[in-house]
């Protein structure tokens, strides 16, 4: 997604872009500046993005064993590399966890007032939340039920559900 900095008008490709409250957020990388800016005239946003714009999500990504990362919405402290640990953790516990419980469908880590949730979608695929509540409230468990593999393609981000995509 090819958007243009409201500060410098500098050109800036966004391949994962945040969203906070139906709001595109990106910081320029020619000035600095933080933008927020509104997606493109009648689209929606895609069941991810809706997800990520809720108010008590922190941030959210996708993880698939062998592939690695898939979507990232996750604030830009976290890198590359602890999102890859995170997520190889994560699905390990929760591939443990089944082994002894089959009936499990979701796994919460609650962490000095954040909690993880992983949410798989199929055994190596899944995606992990941040979030301020516990339990997660009705509209985030209504929009992870939208979710799934329609939800979050493997090979590709669909950003918004009218087909535009990154």
């Amino acid at each position: 997604m090819i958007v243009f900095c409201e500060d410098c008008s500098s050109r800036n490709d966004l391949t994962s872009p945040r969203f906070e409250k139906n709001k595109i957020l990106f910081r320029c990388k020619a000035c600095g500046y933080l933008n927020r800016i509104s997606p493109p005239p009648g689209s929606r946003l895609s069941p991810f993005n809706r997800l990520t714009a809720e108010p008590d999500v922190i941030g959210a990504f996708s993880y698939h064993t062998r592939k690695g990362i898939r979507h990232n919405s996750m604030p830009e402290m976290l890198r590359e590399k602890d999102l890859l640990t995170l997520g190889q953790r994560l699905v390990g516990s929760y591939k443990l966890a089944l082994a002894q419980f089959s009936d499990i469908s979701r796994m919460t880590l609650a962490i000095d007032k954040k909690n993880l949730v992983y949410h798989p979608f199929e055994p190596d695929y899944g995606l992990i939340i941040v979030c301020r509540s516990l339990p997660v409230s009705s509209r985030i468990e209504s929009l992870l039920e939208g979710l799934g593999m329609g939800g979050l393609e493997l090979d590709g981000m669909d950003i918004f559900s009218n087909g535009q995509t990154s």
